[in-house]
């Protein structure tokens, strides 16, 4: 319809064509084209990083599945094994760290930008060049990373803390890039949740027998690995 209507407004009163109709005509058909080549040119791009980061989104579904069932995160193989996911998608990865207690998702779209998930993420998020995982060490970041086609310079998970406990005191070991450290007491009382920026941190409750301390070091980018003891009875 668009091509007539340029056709139409280009002939003269005698519905005759000049030299310069037919000029004015071959801009207004080439802008037309190349008006119509340019959408894909766009949306192709955003497609292919929609697709990878829905495929992404779908594994970590798998991994939350199977940690209610099994009460631990799941190698990419026993995903599959067990039909918590049918077949991994192409380009994308999982991994589990820390015993299982969490697991990372990486996925390359064909427009070579790298999605990641995390146990603790809400959605895909796009991996920079340099990226902190919450899970794995830099070194098996890295080979996820690698392992779908991708490249990236990963800090990794921080430490465990050394924690201990004397009375309400709760004290643990400082941990190398954290900036503040999470504290949970779990008694028969309840369940207390402190964020403290030193190393030490005096709670109620702490000094009941069977309570369970648990400290993970955090900063703004990461979450470490979670130390927990229980009060002897």
């Amino acid at each position: 319809m668009i091509r007539k209507r340029a056709v139409k407004a280009l002939a003269n009163d005698r519905g005759e064509f000049n030299p310069s109709s037919v000029a004015i005509g071959s801009i207004v058909g080439t802008i037309v084209i190349l008006g119509s080549m340019s959408v894909p040119l766009v949306v192709i791009p955003q497609f292919q990083d929609r697709t990878a980061s829905e495929n992404v989104a779908s594994v970590a579904r798998a991994q939350h599945g199977a940690l209610s069932a099994t009460s631990g995160y799941q190698s990419s193989g026993d995903l599959e094994k067990y039909r918590w996911i049918t077949t991994m998608p192409e380009n994308v990865a999982t991994r589990v760290g820390q015993g299982g207690s969490c697991f990372t998702v990486i996925g390359k779209s064909k427009t070579d930008n790298l999605w990641v998930m995390e146990q603790d993420d809400e959605k895909p998020r796009e991996a920079p060049g340099r990226w902190a995982s919450d899970c794995l060490s830099s070194s098996e970041f890295e080979d996820l990373a690698s392992s779908v086609g991708g490249t990236i310079n990963a800090t990794g998970a921080l430490g465990k803390p050394t924690v201990r406990q004397a009375g309400t005191k709760v004290r643990w070991g400082a941990v190398e890039g954290a900036t503040t450290y999470e504290v949970i007491v779990a008694n028969e009382n309840g369940r207390t949740v402190e964020t403290v920026a030193s190393t030490v941190a005096d709670i109620s409750g702490a000094d009941l027998p069977g309570a369970r301390i648990s400290v993970t070091a955090k900063n703004p980018n990461q979450t470490g690995q979670t130390t927990s003891i229980t009060v002897a009875p």
